[in-house]
């Protein structure tokens, strides 16, 4: 496959943020060890073409096709501040929230999430929200979200299961993820996808 290219985007343009999955990336994360003895989860072979929701906490979520009616989806925008590349969510939910990666410093995983706040909060938390990227995926003819940071290694997006299945709540959350060993079991069930904006 051609390796995708930085593709522009009008601060007026809106999109969907919908899951594809990504076979190759599922082969790096068995080579790390990250989907040793995962289990089995149910609606995980339905993750392809869900489209991301907003989650209380202000995460943002995917339900399977085979969880029934969808929630209502996030749509974002580019952001206008200059000298950045941020994406801000367009909608009655969580209008001018910035699209932000958050999680521990120095581990190797942020989850996406929407906030009004984009400085760190809370004792080793890590906010990422300035260095969004669009690739153009040529042979899929897809746009996908990236982040670029120079202290991120080989980060891709993984889906991941609820953490208690029989609770009832069926909500995946979504990661951007480096599997390295020390953090191999911190992101149990998780699977290999990739995150494209799809025009609305």
């Amino acid at each position: 496959m051609e390796a995708p290219a930085t593709e522009g985007i009008e601060p007026e343009e809106r999109y969907l943020l919908r899951i594809v999955r990504s076979v190759s990336h599922d082969l790096a994360l068995e080579c790390s060890g990250a989907k040793d003895n995962r289990p089995d989860y149910s609606g995980e072979s339905d993750l392809n073409n869900a489209t991301l929701f907003l989650g209380s906490g202000q995460n943002l979520l995917l339900r399977p096709s085979s969880a029934g009616t969808p929630e209502q989806s996030v749509v974002v925008k580019r952001g206008q501040a200059q000298g950045q590349s941020t994406f801000i969510i367009d909608g009655p939910l969580a209008s001018g929230e910035s699209l932000i990666l958050q999680g521990p410093s120095g581990k190797g995983e942020h989850q996406l999430r929407a906030s009004s706040r984009v400085t760190p909060f809370g004792i080793g938390s890590a906010i990422c929200h300035d260095s969004w990227e669009v690739a153009r995926d040529a042979a899929a003819r897809r746009l996908l979200l990236r982040y670029t940071n120079e202290n991120f290694g080989d980060r891709r997006w993984v889906a991941v299961p609820p953490r208690e299945p029989d609770s009832g709540d069926d909500a995946w959350e979504v990661w951007w993820y480096e599997p390295l060993p020390f953090n191999a079991k911190d992101l149990p069930g998780a699977v290999a996808v990739d995150v494209e904006l799809v025009p609305v």
